[in-house]
């Protein structure tokens, strides 16, 4: 009788200097991490995140960005325990809470989780017609300034991976690890070859 294996998956090979890790993990002192990425969502921004970010009852972000104004988001985030999807003027809360490791996928207006349809924003002419103004933060939201950034994903939110597509090219492709030099926490683009910090 022939016996089938499995075939294992590629392992991502980071350069030397960086150790990879299984997942980064929120944590504060005094405030909340966040990871600064120097992309700008647009209306053909794909992202596929695979997380345990959990709604929270006081506002908090999974990952985001929007301007000093709080106009033109784009993220995931939470209030009164409830997750929501921001895009520019439209806010969609999600029908139920996800438990547990799940992955959560933006394509076309609408978000997923696991494979199911939770929310759906409405036609946005500022997303259909261009790209936002700023870049993106992980475990946290970019408010519009250089380096602003406002109420990040709880203490023991995990990321496993986070990939950004546009038409079905791979952007981004954010590998949890950490930065020998100074152990620092982060994730390292294979795409473009750069590391986020948290």
């Amino acid at each position: 009788m022939p016996v089938f294996l499995k075939r294992r998956q590629p392992q991502v090979i980071l350069p030397p200097g960086y150790t990879r890790t299984e997942y980064t993990e929120q944590y504060s002192v005094l405030f909340g991490r966040y990871g600064v990425t120097d992309y700008k969502p647009c209306a053909l921004t794909e992202i596929i995140c695979d997380t345990d970010y959990k709604p929270t009852n006081d506002g908090t972000f999974l990952f985001g960005c929007r301007n000093t104004d709080g106009s033109r988001p784009f993220a995931i985030a939470s209030y009164q325990k409830k997750m929501r999807f921001d895009y520019d003027e439209s806010t969609e809360y999600f029908d139920s809470v996800p438990s547990g490791r799940y992955t959560l996928h933006i394509k076309n207006r609408n978000v997923y989780i696991n494979g199911e349809l939770k929310a759906t924003v409405g036609y946005s002419e500022f997303f259909e017609l261009s790209r936002q103004n700023v870049t993106l933060y992980l475990f946290g939201c970019h408010e519009g300034s250089k380096h602003a950034a406002t109420d990040p994903s709880p203490d023991g939110t995990k990321m496993w991976s986070f990939k950004i597509y546009e038409q079905g090219v791979l952007l981004r492709n954010y590998v949890p690890c950490i930065r020998d030099s100074d152990n620092m926490p982060g994730w390292y683009d294979t795409v473009n070859k750069t590391f986020v910090d948290l």
